[in-house]
């Protein structure tokens, strides 16, 4: 009950979040607006072997077997209703011209993680926010990418390295890590494990999720005797009785079993619906959309132990946080901070990451958040937090509010154009410990907001992170 209220109310509202509301209260000035976001819609990062592993009697079609993890013609496209979108918000808010001169380079900072689908999703919003401009993308080894085009057909070779904004603890030389020990024992607190790091296990995980681990079961006829190497002979292998394992090093967490493979299945059939794929193609035909849905809460449940404690947030985004305070705290202040990417007169900054960079932001600033036509939590293709930074002109005083924005999946399928009028869905976060004033509904002062979140962060996982310019 309270979901289905709760959606169209924040829809009502959407006009009041972004059209700037404020100003009718009191004297406002819009500085800034941070977007942290995900990659668009991408074909499966999963090879062909493993893909087979995990059904039977089901043919893949092309689209989850080519292009590997590389963003699709349809992502880019529909990246580019996003960044349309946010170009309406963002000229009504005076952060962006409303005519057709392109923006000097000091006025906005684009940085896209070193991936194809990063790079490709950041041009698209790029060119719906400043259309005509082929602005400047920030990234490593961008240029590289800049040349694979995606298309429908055809393979593209999407490599990476490690950019340390995004992936601080993979990113070489004297990167900080994880201390395994603490984080295995972080993770496995979360799903009822018990006992030391040596006799860590996956708990009461996949028992909670009996019922997605079904549906899912259903559509693929998992699985090939192969994903079951130690099953007692004559007992078939099948998604609910993949081996359970969690591990951890200096860099990750890696779950493993019926919760992470079931959720990477939810994850790539979803994919599958927002690029407009056949329905016969989508999960070989036997799951609708609101068949689908729940089958994503595996996704979730994997991302939140994995990218979720407090520990593993501390450690692997801190670094981004870090950035996002620092344009805020700059901007504010005129004034530039050591290792800031962005500079004091950006109006607008735009990062483009992942799903487990989301998963980490949110649990470092303790949010929880709901879309429409997704799970709690869900960070879809294409999603991300906006942090908005505003000025009392009366009091020289600077607030901050942040949203989760998300298209929704026909509005992706369909590659909806956006406006207020037909807006993707927004959820405001209400940050634990700051109170709004009345007038300004889920604002909190910039200073309370640094303060809260620093809190959260870790200094020992912050490091130098280069900006390309």
């Amino acid at each position: 009950m309270i979901k289905g209220l709760w959606m169209p109310l924040a829809l009502l509202l959407l006009g009041a979040f972004l059209l700037g509301s404020p100003a009718r209260a009191r004297d406002i000035e819009y500085r800034m607006a941070v977007l942290a976001m995900r990659h668009g819609i991408r074909h499966p990062t999963p090879a062909p072997p493993d893909l087979q592993l995990y059904a039977q009697n089901r043919q893949w079609s092309s689209w989850y077997t080519t292009q590997l993890g590389c963003l699709t013609s349809n992502g880019v496209r529909v990246e580019e209703k996003l960044g349309d979108y946010y170009r309406q918000v963002l000229v009504a808010r005076g952060l962006i011209s409303g005519g057709n001169e392109c923006p000097v380079d000091r006025s906005y900072y684009i940085r896209a993680d070193s991936f194809q689908r990063t790079w490709w999703s950041a041009r698209g919003m790029a060119d719906g926010l400043y259309p005509g401009c082929r602005t400047k993308i920030y990234a490593i080894n961008g240029e590289a990418y800049a040349q694979e085009v995606p298309k429908p057909t055809g393979d593209l070779t999407c490599t990476s390295e490690n950019d340390p904004l995004f992936f601080p603890l993979q990113s070489g030389g004297n990167a900080p890590q994880m201390n395994p020990q603490q984080a295995l024992l972080a993770a496995a607190a979360t799903i009822g494990s018990h006992g030391d790091a040596s006799t860590v296990t996956t708990g009461h995980l996949t028992a909670s999720f009996r019922s997605q681990i079904s549906v899912m079961q259903s559509a693929t006829d998992c699985c090939q005797p192969a994903a079951c190497p130690n099953l007692p002979i004559g007992q078939k292998c099948s998604l609910g009785v993949l081996e359970d394992t969690l591990t951890a090093n200096g860099q990750d967490i890696d779950l493993n079993g019926p919760v992470k493979i079931g959720g990477t299945l939810s994850a790539t059939f979803l994919m599958a619906y927002q690029d407009g794929l056949p329905m016969e193609d989508v999960a070989f035909g036997r799951l609708n959309l609101e068949e689908l849905n729940p089958t994503y809460e595996l996704n979730n449940a994997a991302f939140n132990v994995m990218y979720n404690t407090p520990y593993a947030a501390r450690a692997q985004m801190s670094n981004w946080m870090n950035q996002i305070l620092l344009a805020l705290q700059q901007r504010a202040e005129d004034k530039k901070k050591v290792n800031a990417v962005a500079l004091p007169s950006n109006q607008v900054v735009l990062f483009m990451g992942h799903d487990d960079n989301l998963h980490g932001l949110g649990s470092l600033m303790q949010v929880s958040w709901i879309n429409e036509g997704y799970q709690p939590y869900q960070t879809p293709a294409g999603s991300g937090f906006i942090f908005t930074l505003i000025r009392d002109r009366k009091t020289s005083k600077h607030f901050v509010r942040v949203e989760f924005v998300a298209q929704t999946p026909l509005q992706q399928r369909r590659i909806e154009p956006l406006s207020f009028d037909h807006p993707p869905s927004i959820a405001p976060l209400q940050i634990p410990g700051c109170e709004s004033p009345p007038d300004l509904p889920y604002y909190c002062s910039l200073d309370r907001f640094n303060k809260l979140i620093r809190k959260s962060m870790s200094p020992e996982f912050i490091t130098r992170v280069p900006s390309l310019r």
